[in-house]
């Protein structure tokens, strides 16, 4: 074995066992964790999403208003985010959210929506409410979990930087 071979293979198992990706490759230590669900919300780490016809927090949840199968829909412009700090409004673009969502670094919401034939993927802060980046629209068919972000169908591919913050590239 000459000495280029072998510092080749040293390098390609060093950069496997410690994760690093090739070149050309993001890599990312954000972890995104699957929000759960249970009737008309939607529990991500600390924060829930709120589908109900009341602003009330104590108000009962309208299921038959909120929730059908994945998706859920509210009668109001928006719907709620409780957490730890309090409860604010989301966008009303982010209007009819589909699951599967997601929360990485505690707080960033990965949320699907779609609206007549236009589906998008949302980022929104879950500790203030603000939208922080839109995907464009998306053509046939959902997202698709990948290892370092997400497939976007018509759109391509969306890294997920170390800071749990979508990277777009081409």
């Amino acid at each position: 074995m000459t000495r280029k071979p072998s510092i080749g293979v040293a390098v390609f198992v060093l950069t496997a066992a410690l994760g690093l990706s090739r070149p050309g490759h993001a890599s990312s230590t954000c972890a995104l964790h699957l929000a759960t669900t249970w009737y008309t919300t939607i529990t991500a780490g600390n924060y829930r999403l709120l589908f109900d016809d009341d602003a009330d927090l104590a108000a009962t949840p309208q299921v038959q208003h909120a929730r059908h199968g994945d998706v859920f829909v509210t009668n109001t412009d928006s719907f709620r985010i409780a957490g730890p700090s309090g409860t604010c409004w989301a966008s009303p673009e982010v209007g009819i959210v589909t699951m599967p969502v997601f929360i990485g670094n505690g707080r960033y919401l990965y949320i699907p929506t779609y609206s007549g034939g236009d589906a998008y993927l949302f980022v929104v802060d879950a500790s203030n409410c603000k939208t922080l980046w839109q995907s464009p629209d998306m053509d046939g068919g959902d997202l698709v979990r990948t290892p370092h972000g997400f497939f976007l169908p018509g759109v391509g591919r969306v890294v997920v930087g170390d800071d749990c913050l979508p990277l777009v590239e081409p």
